[in-house]
């Protein structure tokens, strides 16, 4: 007799901010670094890869940070426009049905603006955009519900440091 198992997917969120692209164009608005009282605009990116089988219920979720507030300029290659909730201060992005793809391609994504606008008790600090970041999604062919967390996006951008310098 064969044994047949379900192979679940690897479920992966990858989330990053910018301020400049990779190639040096400006994203971002406002002073660098980010200067008391005024706003400062950058972008964050959301992408999900590798589901091996059709998933489900898809969400994203994430807390803004201190300071932080979500400027509503957005797009999403797939799912529902993403939403601020304004009694938990959480953003959210819902996909009802995402099929599979071959591994390594990105199949959904998300970008949007998050607008920072510093205390005095930020000064020189590193500030949290996005804290508590979250997908969940059901795996209909294995039977499982897929949960997985993301650390803290703060505006400490290794990928802008080069392009700062030069």
């Amino acid at each position: 007799n064969a044994i047949s198992r379900k192979i679940a997917t690897d479920l992966s969120l990858s989330s990053f901010a910018r301020y400049f692209t990779p190639s040096g164009d400006q994203l971002g608005r406002g002073p660098l670094p980010p200067k008391v009282g005024k706003e400062t605009t950058y972008w964050a990116f959301w992408n999900i890869r590798d589901t091996i089988n059709r998933l489900s219920s898809v969400k994203v979720t994430a807390t803004l940070g201190p300071n932080v507030s979500f400027s509503n300029r957005q797009s999403v290659t797939q799912g529902q426009s993403m939403r601020y909730d304004s009694s938990s201060n959480t953003i959210s992005w819902i996909i009802d049905d995402l099929p599979a793809t071959e591994f390594s391609n990105r199949i959904a994504g998300a970008s949007f603006a998050l607008v920072f606008t510093p205390t005095v008790d930020q000064t020189g600090k590193i500030a949290i955009l996005l804290t508590d970041i979250k997908i969940t999604a059901t795996d209909s062919s294995a039977g499982l519900l897929i949960q997985k967390s993301l650390p803290n996006l703060t505006t400490k951008i290794k990928e802008d440091a080069g392009v700062i310098a030069r």
